[in-house]
């Protein structure tokens, strides 16, 4: 199943796309405009890559692809905290 919007808002990467074209926002801009991104988080390596490639339906990114986008996944561990 392809991802295709900020599920926490509902709203699609097209329309997001189109706002973001429309008054020439960055990534940080489109989130403090749409509020996308600041629930889960999870959306805010797609809208990278959507505002990037144009891209509006991508498949589910695994783990590895969070990490180097810039967003870890789920609750941080204790390892990353120094914790054993």
């Amino acid at each position: 199943m392809p991802v295709d919007r900020c599920v926490c808002l509902n709203l699609t990467f097209t329309s997001l796309l189109e706002t973001a074209r429309s008054r020439s926002l960055t990534v940080d801009q489109l989130r403090a405009v749409t509020g996308c991104g600041g629930g889960c988080g999870l959306c805010v390596p797609y809208l990278r890559l959507v505002l990037g490639t144009g891209q509006t339906s991508l498949p589910v990114m695994p783990p590895e692809g969070h990490r180097i986008a810039g967003r870890s996944p789920g609750p941080p561990s204790d390892s990353a905290h120094g914790r054993s």
